[in-house]
């Protein structure tokens, strides 16, 4: 399934704005999904590093943080659509933000805030977002094992539980 995603996403990628693509993705693998009984949440966006935007939509994923460096703290992309599959003709809404240096965008799957510790504490949004505060001084790979680093303290296993991804621009 994620094959045909992906190869239908590389086909509609070069034409059209986020939710436009999205849209278009979404009708085209729609039966097949359906099929299936599975839905695909999928954050998709475009980063035009001349002009220093990025633009984006969502279908049915966690909102990515963007941390200002200039303001030293994070804010949510909160963008929301239905995840695709669920049905034809989505009308997806398209954001954009206007990035300066050393701002960095987040992304990650509900796998890793929704990580449990022994006594079923979440990891949760909070410390995560302190997390990636906390992190911005390192570069983006040393942010991400710095951030799994201190997940994989918190449930204290070197597995996790759930599906995860985590993923620095």
């Amino acid at each position: 399934l994620m094959t045909m995603i992906r190869s239908v996403l590389r086909s509609q990628a070069r034409e059209g704005s986020p939710e436009q693509v999205l849209g278009r993705l979404n009708n085209l693998i729609h039966e097949d999904i359906r099929e299936s009984g599975h839905s695909v949440a999928m954050f998709y966006g475009v980063l035009n590093c001349e002009q220093k935007t990025f633009r984006f939509t969502n279908a049915g994923q966690v909102f990515p943080l963007w941390y200002h460096r200039r303001l030293g703290r994070c804010e949510y992309l909160e963008v929301s659509g239905l995840p695709l599959g669920i049905r034809r003709d989505i009308t997806y809404r398209v954001e954009e933000i206007q990035l300066e240096a050393g701002d960095r965008i987040v992304f990650y799957t509900d796998g890793l805030v929704e990580s449990t510790d022994s006594t079923h504490r979440m990891f949760g949004f909070d410390r995560f977002e302190r997390l990636v505060v906390e992190t911005v001084v390192l570069p983006p790979a040393g942010a991400i094992e710095a951030i799994l680093e201190r997940l994989r303290r918190f449930t204290g296993r070197e597995e996790p539980e759930d599906d995860m991804t985590l993923a620095i621009m």
